[in-house]
């Protein structure tokens, strides 16, 4: 292969509690900044709150009619009735799209659109339950398509004129790394030039998070009346996760197309490793965790010790830290500098590797490594933490790690765009 055809990241956007587009985001991950409150819902005649990193403010109206007129955004404009999940991913399209220097002059069938994730709509499914429980007959036709996951990829296709390959991929909380790595195959084998990959929001109403909650695998008990305390990544006092909102979209594409563009290249997947545990339940596996990284690493073309960067999966669930750090070393990679992201975000579910690619990009090309929030005592001290304290260096290599139930095992080798400019 050449490196023409080498895959790189043409093109990035982004919504987060944390920030609402590309800059606001770096800038939060440079100062450790997190924000996490409450969702609240009514159970009866009572009240049930849930710890979340929440999107505050967002408007989609608003931010479309500050969008110049495209074809693509006068079809932004006038959509109607779209998911809450929709709307985020048509924003950080849009985003990523812009800044990836496409328009609709260059779209042909060698562009596909990869939707990262399932159960988009949880929330909007119970509150249309509930308002037509007694009157189902009047049910919005609409509701027909927005209760499908592939609405979303409908929405986006539509608005992008994407007429290439197109589909949902889920793979619970690895959906983002596996829509990369998906992605990527594409270009690699020649079926794409270019995939838009969206992370989606999964919208959860109180029913998935008291399971989660009953499961064992989100927390927040010990830390309900500070929630900024609760998220704790690898730290002693980590409980379980806690829900983030989020949505993130890069553009995939061969090098030599993204220069003929002039687009910027942010940096390129070197690598990825999948695999599955056989194993239906959440528990996670220690030698399914270190084969998807050894696979990443391996086919980068790198020994361990060139990882630079690990930004983990972190998702301060108690089995779920120890058995990736038990993974790390398994995999040889202890040298590397370790963040968790979703210390800052939550845990964005399905959204979550796409994210974490952006942040992994952002500190790489930047030269820092974003605070772990709250890893005030590190439940294994010898590896090599980015602790509450930001830290300066430059990363060539990074490995971003994203792990799901039901034994799914993802991991992505990223190389920085400040390494392969002058090739």
């Amino acid at each position: 292969m050449t490196k023409d055809n080498d895959v790189v990241v043409a093109g990035m956007g982004v919504i987060t509690a944390i920030g609402d587009n590309i800059s606001s985001f770096k800038e939060s991950l440079k100062a450790g900044k997190s924000r996490f409150g409450y969702l609240e819902f009514q159970c009866n005649d009572s009240e049930k709150k849930y710890i979340c990193s929440r999107i505050e403010g967002f408007s989609y109206q608003d931010r479309i009619k500050k969008e110049d007129e495209t074809e693509i955004t006068k079809f932004c404009k006038k959509l109607r009735n779209a998911s809450y999940s929709s709307q985020l991913s048509l924003i950080t399209a849009l985003e990523a799209w812009k800044d990836a220097k496409l328009d609709d002059k260059e779209i042909d069938n060698k562009t596909s659109l990869i939707v990262a994730g399932s159960n988009f709509h949880q929330l909007e499914t119970r509150q249309m339950q509930e308002k037509y429980r007694d009157k189902v007959n009047l049910i919005r036709p609409a509701y027909g398509l927005t209760f499908l996951d592939t609405d979303v990829v409908g929405v986006l296709s539509e608005a992008f004129k994407i007429r290439g390959e197109g589909y949902t991929l889920g793979g619970a909380s690895a959906s983002g790394n596996v829509g990369i790595i998906h992605g990527a195959r594409q270009i690699k084998n020649q079926d794409a030039d270019r995939v838009v990959v969206v992370g989606a929001m999964m919208h959860l109403s109180e029913f998935e998070l008291q399971g989660l909650i009953n499961l064992g695998a989100m927390g927040g008990a010990s830390y309900f009346d500070q929630p900024d305390k609760a998220c704790r990544p690898f730290d002693k006092k980590h409980e379980g996760f806690i829900y983030g909102e989020g949505c993130g979209c890069i553009i995939l594409e061969t090098r030599g197309s993204a220069r003929k563009r002039g687009a910027n290249i942010y940096g390129s997947i070197e690598g990825y490793g999948l695999c599955l545990d056989a194993n239906r339940n959440p528990n996670p596996s220690m030698i399914g965790e270190a084969t998807a990284m050894k696979k990443a690493v391996q086919m980068a073309g790198l020994n361990a010790d060139q990882i630079d960067y690990i930004n983990s999966h972190g998702t301060a669930s108690v089995i779920g830290d120890e058995t990736e750090i038990e993974a790390i070393k398994k995999t040889g990679l202890s040298n590397a500098v370790i963040n968790a992201t979703k210390s800052l975000t939550g845990h964005t579910l399905s959204a979550a590797g796409v994210i974490e690619c952006i942040a992994s990009l952002i500190q790489m090309n930047e030269g820092f490594y974003h605070p772990t929030c709250n890893l005030d005592n590190p439940i294994d001290a010898d590896l090599n933490w980015v602790d509450n304290n930001l830290k300066i260096k430059k990363a060539e290599y990074a490995l971003s790690n994203s792990f799901g139930f039901g034994g799914i095992n993802s991991a992505i080798v990223i190389r920085s765009k400040n390494t392969i400019q002058g090739e």
